[in-house]
Formats: C-alpha cells, sequence, structure tokens
C-alpha cells in the first residue's frame, strides 16, 4: 500500500471518528435533557402544591388561592382541589428547552383565570418552583411550595 492510500485511508477513518464523536456526543446530549426533564417532571407530579404567592402589579393575591391544592399529572391535567368541592381541571405542558409552563384553566374563572398563560421557571428546588410571567406589560410572579 502507498502513501496515498493510507493518506486517504486515515483521513476516512478520522472523518468516521468525527462523525460518531459527534453523533455519540449528541445522543448524551439528549440523555441528559430527556433526564433533566424526567426529574423536572417527577418533582412537579410527585407533590401536591399550594400556592405561597400570587403577585400581579405588586399586589399579592395568594389568599384567593389557599382552600386549594394543585396536583399535576403527567397526562397534562392539573386538578384543584379543594375540600367538599369538585375539582376544577386545567391544563398545563412543560417545555424544558426555556424552562417554561403553560397553564390553562378553560373558562373557570377567578382565581384560576390568574394562573392561565406561559410562566417561564425562575427557580426550583425539590419542594418550591418559582415562575414569572408578563402579559401587556403586567408581570405574574408565582410561587408553589409542595405539602
Amino acid at each position: 500500500m502507498n502513501g496515498r492510500n493510507i493518506m486517504i485511508k486515515i483521513r476516512f477513518l478520522t472523518l468516521g471518528l468525527g462523525f460518531f464523536l459527534i453523533t455519540i456526543g449528541s445522543g448524551c446530549k439528549k440523555a441528559v435533557d430527556n433526564a433533566q426533564e424526567n426529574a423536572l417532571y417527577e418533582i412537579i407530579t410527585s407533590n401536591t402544591w399550594v400556592v405561597t404567592k400570587l403577585e400581579i402589579s405588586g399586589t399579592n393575591y395568594k389568599t384567593d388561592f389557599d382552600p386549594y391544592q394543585f396536583q399535576f399529572s403527567r397526562n397534562g391535567v392539573v386538578a384543584a382541589k379543594k375540600t367538599g368541592s369538585t375539582d376544577i381541571n386545567g391544563e398545563w405542558n412543560l417545555t424544558l428547552s426555556n424552562l417554561s409552563i403553560l397553564i390553562n384553566y378553560r373558562n373557570a374563572g377567578l382565581p384560576f383565570s390568574r394562573t392561565d398563560g406561559l410562566w417561564f421557571i425562575s427557580g426550583t428546588t425539590f419542594t418550591t418552583v418559582d415562575a414569572t410571567r408578563t402579559e401587556a406589560g403586567i408581570t405574574y410572579k408565582l410561587s408553589i411550595k409542595a405539602l
């Protein structure tokens, strides 16, 4: 085998190895993203939550939610539970790429309509989630805590 053929094979192997590493690297990133998403879903869906703050333009509406506990299900349903009452169900969806949660209590009225919208998660622990959203120039701040 002459030197030119060896160089062609080395280049081919280098390109193949580079492609392989890129493929593996993107697969690892996807695996990490999936693990993060699963962990966040697990935190949110394995707990029952209470609102500790819902601030709109500096006014806190937390007391409107005091009688309610919230359960987020993996099937996209968020249930507001109040002792002695029928659950009020809404929809929710988590997007990991921009750390956001979309909540929609269709036609549920107040106080639930105050939670409708796209919330950007600003902080989480295993027992708390903080989120904000801005709509028509109005800033909303939400904090929930696991029971």
